[in-house]
């Protein structure tokens, strides 16, 4: 086998480390763990938003779902300093 000259291996995408794959699995599996633990979708949904909010440090977040026959974006699980679960807006906003 021939390795590949620097210049090649330089501008292929940068693997994943042994230690981000195994904090990826980890995030996954209490995920996994959360949605088998109950039957209540929206309770799942927030942890959902809780457990990458956290992974990726950031202040807060929160999942909008496409509703309404493609029409409108609905926020169902959110975290962090405001609440905005419920609030819509038009599917179609970003094309404005």
């Amino acid at each position: 086998m021939t390795a590949k000259p620097d210049i090649e291996r330089a501008q292929e995408p940068a693997a994943l480390d042994e230690a981000q794959v195994y904090d990826h699995l980890e995030l996954l599996s209490e995920m996994g763990q959360d949605f088998a633990s109950t039957r209540d979708i929206n309770a799942s949904l927030v942890r959902a938003v809780d457990h990458i909010t956290r992974y990726i440090g950031a202040e807060g977040g929160a999942l909008f779902m496409l509703e309404d026959e493609g029409r409108q974006l609905v926020c169902r699980a959110c975290v962090g300093a405001t609440e905005i679960t419920g609030r819509a807006v038009p599917a179609d906003l970003a094309k404005r």
